[in-house]
């Protein structure tokens, strides 16, 4: 393929569509991560979740190594390539991904973390940079939760995100598996007596971590066994959501 070199270009409307649009990438199963090492990432391992469309790239961008001959790879103009990157000073490559079908394995699945309406991207890259350093199986998103495939929750996640399973889930989904699988769940709150060093939860288990404005969704309250709370020096009025989850993934391992 040629070089591109118009904005007109039906793929650089697709891709300023992917950078920027949740509901196109959805309704298209398809994202796009940025950088070399991102890219690498994916050569170098197997990721069941995800394939490789194909790899854009600006013309003044020198790849580090050859890339697999399988890999389609389209260049484009610099200033074309600028208009579907999100930082100011682009990598000159990104990847599209495409997101393959895949069941959950909840049977298989001990140790689950579950995000409720996390808001702020750099906060749920960062909580799935932690369950990916705690061995967690799985990241349950809940509620209005943003987008896992958002540009700046991918970055912040530095490159852990295919190493684990990410599934949305709805009040209904959530109450059969906890019932059919006999799964516990603990809800991480902040107007409890039991600190996480006293309250002890058998596997498999579920975490269960509200943003800090709003905490828990009162559904999720209710269907909580357990309930715990990092203590905090008092002149402290609340942690982070991704401080806080981090904290408790790395207790409950």
């Amino acid at each position: 393929m040629n070089k591109i070199t118009s904005k007109s270009n039906p793929l650089v409307k697709k891709l300023n569509k992917i950078a920027n649009q949740r509901k196109f990438r959805e309704s298209e199963n398809i994202f796009l991560i940025e950088g070399w090492r991102s890219l690498k990432n994916f050569v170098d391992n197997k990721h069941e979740f995800y394939e490789i469309e194909f790899v854009a790239y600006s013309d003044q961008y020198n790849f580090p190594e050859p890339l697999p001959k399988n890999i389609i790879c389209i260049e484009f103009s610099n200033d074309i390539f600028k208009s579907f990157s999100s930082v100011k000073e682009s990598p000159g490559i990104a990847t599209i991904l495409k997101i393959k079908p895949t069941l959950a394995k909840w049977n298989k699945y001990n140790k689950i973390l579950l995000l409720d309406s996390i808001q702020d991207p750099g906060n749920l890259g960062s909580l799935i940079r932690s369950a990916v350093g705690a061995n967690y199986d799985a990241i349950l998103l809940y509620g209005n939760c943003v987008d896992y495939t958002n540009l700046k929750a991918l970055r912040s996640s530095m490159g852990t995100f295919p190493f684990i399973n990410i599934h949305l889930i709805s009040d209904s989904e959530l109450l059969d598996i906890i019932n059919t699988y006999s799964i516990n769940l603990l809800g991480l709150v902040c107007d409890e007596r039991c600190s996480i060093e006293q309250v002890n939860i058998e596997k498999p288990f579920i975490i269960a971590i509200g943003s800090e404005a709003n905490g828990l969704d009162y559904r999720l309250l209710e269907l909580c066994n357990q309930k715990a709370t990092i203590k905090l020096n008092p002149k402290c009025e609340s942690l982070n959501a991704a401080v806080a989850g981090s904290i408790a993934m790395f207790h409950y391992r």
